[in-house]
């Protein structure tokens, strides 16, 4: 557009300067040259606009090459995600296979521990009869985390500003559970609540994961792999 209105300029200043070439006298001289100098202005401008004009056309193509890397590069960092999450899923798959206790492993998240409920009623009932309440009590507390209607979290922000969610500690099922069975059967019961929120907030059901048990953590694909190695060549010296 801008280019346009530029050529109709220096048309019309092409029409005033014929137009005046055939008058005479020192005034008609005047007139031509303003025009001349206007049409010199225009044709210098009309320049500028086309170098700029190239500039911008050339930037686009450029900003075309680049969206068009970054889509590249986004489609092979997702396909690079997803055959990670496979090896990883391979990984747990033979790890779970393993009978072997190692420092890594693999985890059930979000399953509950049934030792502290055992603890729990053995304090008050005969050891058949703790087995029995304790199993019951457990199976109870599975079908409470289970529920996707019970959420005892609340957010907070950290010391960097960031929000989080954390266990509401006045929550009444928490507190009526820490009050009849104790700290360990509530801290228990709160273990597996974060690991579901964390590994499977949606579906509230156990998920298996690669585990540093030496740490307590998740492990990495790579903490995984060398366990694997490590536990191959154990088994080809014992073989020799």
């Amino acid at each position: 557009m801008k280019l346009s209105k530029t050529n109709d300029e220096l048309q019309r200043a092409c029409k005033e300067l014929k137009t005046t070439s055939g008058q005479s006298g020192q005034n008609s001289q005047d007139v031509i040259d303003k025009l001349r100098n206007k049409v010199n202005e225009l044709e210098r401008e009309l320049d500028e606009r086309r170098e700029i004009e190239a500039e911008l056309e050339e930037k686009k193509m450029e900003v075309d090459d680049l969206h068009a890397r970054c889509s590249i590069l986004s489609t092979k960092h997702r396909e690079a995600n997803v055959e990670l999450q496979e090896a990883r899923t391979e990984l747990i798959n033979a790890l779970t296979k393993s009978t072997c206790r190692a420092s890594i492993g693999v985890k059930r998240m979000g399953q509950l521990d049934i030792e502290p409920f055992l603890a729990a009623t053995r304090r008050e009932f005969s050891s058949h009869e703790a087995e029995d309440r304790a199993a019951l009590l457990c199976t109870e507390w599975e079908e409470n985390l289970a529920d996707p209607a019970w959420h005892p979290f609340t957010i907070k922000t950290d010391k960097s500003g960031n929000y989080e969610e954390v266990i509401h500690e006045e929550d009444e099922k928490l507190k009526s559970l820490k009050e009849k069975y104790g700290d360990e059967v509530h801290d228990a019961v709160v273990t597996s609540m974060k690991e579901l929120n964390e590994c499977n907030s949606s579906g509230r059901y156990v998920v298996p994961e690669l585990w540093n048990y030496k740490e307590e953590r998740k492990a990495s694909l790579k903490e995984g792999v060398q366990h694997i190695l490590r536990q191959l060549n154990i088994y080809k010296r014992k073989r020799t």
